[in-house]
């Protein structure tokens, strides 16, 4: 799970450098990268609730 300090610096990062955007995610500068809900489920196998 992603820390509050962790999504600050993903909020900077998107806000202040360069980033990759593509239709399934988001890759920033610093190695974090946000995937849609539905992209993650099917190339991790989990479907819907937590792990």
């Amino acid at each position: 799970m992603m820390s509050i300090r962790d999504a600050e610096k993903v909020i900077d990062n998107l806000s202040k450098k360069p980033f990759i955007c593509s239709e399934n995610y988001i890759k920033t500068d610093n190695g974090y990268v946000i995937v849609k809900k539905e992209y993650f489920e099917k190339i991790s196998g989990i479907s819907g609730g937590r792990r």
